[in-house]
């Protein structure tokens, strides 16, 4: 690295960290993919008579080849430290034309179609369960995180379950949401609950037992752990960005959830949408 390459990176980081307020890690993570794409794009001081126009298309040619050849899994993060690059050296606009994508992870367990999910929820007998696999269905909420809540987190207004100031064990759990499909299902379960009790008064074994007995009569095998796989992967299979999907099912610290997350309502619309054809019942 350069004397000038060292102080403009210096100068990012102190920016990212002080007008921007981001995390350390993701500070140094931005950092990192930002002189990494310097290295490889070498893209010059803008020069008042080169043409605007065609210097943004140029850059705009790099950002692109750059994206496509690194790990399509590292696309968001890539992304989201170019965008700040650009803004820090005041060329915002050269970022404008690139969006998120839904990245599709590997699971290490088999998801489901909708058809064997919808197959499996009619098998099952017991009310409880029957809420309990609904809810899991189409929140994404852990299994274990499921015997853990409450009536009064419930926010029956938005289809909303707010867990953002409640303990749930050293794994995360901000808040999700459930589908007007559901809604009637679950909503009425919800009045025959205390408002300070849990929802479900049972544990694993019981849940294995019940969810045994409905794959033996739907002919389909699913385990507690699917319904969180099958959320998610419906989510971004339906344009919900990893970012938002990401929030849903606590895969970022709650630091950054507090910085960077706190339009919930934008997050609501962009699951509903993504849940707009997700017919479970």
């Amino acid at each position: 690295m350069t004397q000038n390459e060292d102080a403009f990176t210096k100068l990012f980081t102190d920016w990212l960290l002080n007008e921007k307020k981001l995390n350390a890690k993701v500070v140094y993570e931005y950092a990192r993919i930002s002189f990494n794409f310097t290295q490889k794009a070498k893209i010059s001081e803008f020069n008042p008579n080169e043409d605007p126009q065609q210097r943004k298309q140029e850059i705009q040619e790099k950002v692109k080849t750059f994206l496509d050849l690194e790990n399509p899994h590292s696309y968001r993060n890539n992304l989201a430290s170019l965008k700040k690059l650009f803004e820090f050296i005041g060329e915002p606009e050269v970022m404008e034309g690139f969006k998120y994508k839904a990245i599709m992870p590997t699971f290490s367990i088999q998801t489901p179609s909708i058809d064997d999910m919808v197959k499996f929820g009619k098998a099952i007998e017991n009310q409880k369960i029957q809420v309990y696999y609904y809810l899991g269905v189409v929140s994404a909420i852990r299994p274990e995180h499921l015997l853990r809540l409450r009536k009064k987190l419930f926010d029956k207004n938005n289809n909303m379950i707010n867990t953002w100031m409640k303990v749930f064990g050293k794994k995360n759990f901000f808040f999700s949401f459930y589908t007007n499909e559901t809604k009637p299902l679950i909503e009425e379960y919800l009045k025959q609950i205390p408002d300070n009790e849990v929802l479900f008064d049972f544990g694993k074994r019981y849940i294995c037992k019940e969810f045994c007995k409905a794959s033996e009569i739907s002919g389909v095998k699913i385990v507690p752990k699917m319904m969180r796989k099958f959320s998610t992967n419906w989510l971004r299979r339906h344009g919900m960005i990893s970012e938002d999907v990401d929030v849903i099912t606590s895969h970022v610290p709650q630091s950054v959830v507090a910085k960077n997350y706190l339009d919930v309502s934008r997050i609501h619309e962009s699951y509903n949408e993504a849940t707009e054809k997700l017919k479970i019942l």
